[in-house]
C-alpha cells in the first residue's frame, strides 16, 4: 500500500494541463476558476470567450469588494484585453479603481489606474492618448 500511494500522486501529477482544460470543457460546472480557465484558452472560439469572461464577471458583481475579488476583477479586465474588448476592459478597470478606493488599497488603486492608462495609450483616437499621461 505504501508503493501504491506515491505512484498514484506521480500519475496525478503528470496529467497535463491539456487533459484537464479537455475535462471541464465537456464537464463545465457552474465555477469561477472554470470561467476563467477557459476564457483563457485560445483554441476556444471569441464568442464561447466572450461569454465565458462575462460569466466569470457576473459572478464577481454578487461577491463581496475583497482583495480576492479584485485580484478576480484584474484576471478578467485580463480576460477582455486579450480578445480585445477594450470597451469592458476599460469598466472593469474602473470598477476595480472604485472597489480598492473604498478598501483603501492603495496597491490595487496604483494597478488599476496603470491598465486605464494602457487602455487609453492603445486607443486609436489621438485626444484619449493624452489620457493615458493622467492615469498613469
Amino acid at each position: 500500500m505504501k508503493k501504491i500511494v506515491p505512484l498514484l500522486l506521480l500519475i496525478c501529477i503528470s496529467c497535463s494541463d491539456r487533459k484537464n482544460f479537455e475535462f471541464y470543457k465537456n464537464n463545465l460546472p457552474d465555477s469561477l476558476s472554470v470561467y476563467l480557465l477557459l476564457a483563457n484558452e485560445d483554441t476556444v472560439s471569441y464568442e464561447k470567450r466572450l461569454d465565458y469572461t462575462n460569466k466569470a464577471y457576473k459572478i464577481l458583481t454578487t461577491q463581496n469588494n475583497d482583495s480576492i475579488n479584485r485580484k478576480n476583477l484584474f484576471k478578467v479586465a485580463n480576460r477582455y484585453y486579450n480578445i480585445e474588448n477594450f470597451d469592458k476592459y476599460k469598466n472593469v478597470s474602473a470598477e476595480i479603481i472604485k472597489k480598492a478606493i473604498a478598501e483603501k488599497d492603495t496597491l490595487n488603486t496604483a494597478k488599476a489606474y496603470t491598465y486605464l492608462g494602457d487602455y487609453y495609450s492603445n486607443s486609436t483616437d489621438r485626444t484619449e492618448k493624452d489620457s493615458a499621461y493622467y492615469y498613469y
